[in-house]
């Protein structure tokens, strides 16, 4: 099993940013591909936004992993219950968008009360 930090990669304990969740995603990526189990712990993490998790866990539902390889390898670790609520809303968001692209902008538009063009 392969052990990433996110508070190691990101160089500190706010993970906020979604530069820091690109950083965080491309290594869960990486050892993904090394077929092994990947634990990802958030130890030393004091503050996870839903940009954060998006760019880090959210991107992974793009169609590269399936949704099974996604569930069985990846192991989850040190996160709050709040940290779990927000990061479950992200996996939804990111399977919805994944499932019908347009059906999910239309709908964002729609909530933003903006146009789709």
């Amino acid at each position: 099993m392969e052990t990433i930090y996110a508070s190691e990669i990101v160089g500190c304990r706010f993970c906020v940013s979604s530069e820091d969740g690109q950083k965080l995603y491309s290594a869960i990526k990486n050892a993904m591909h090394t077929e092994r189990m990947v634990l990802v712990s958030f130890k030393n993490a004091t503050e996870i936004s839903s940009a954060f998790l998006d760019a880090a866990i959210g991107q992974l539902y793009n169609g590269e992993f399936s949704e099974k390889e996604l569930k069985e390898r990846i192991v989850l670790q040190d996160l709050s219950e709040e940290d779990l609520f927000i990061l479950k809303r992200v996996i939804l968001r990111s399977k919805y968008f994944c499932l019908d692209p347009q059906r999910a902008d239309v709908a964002m538009c729609e909530l933003l009360g903006e146009e789709n063009d």
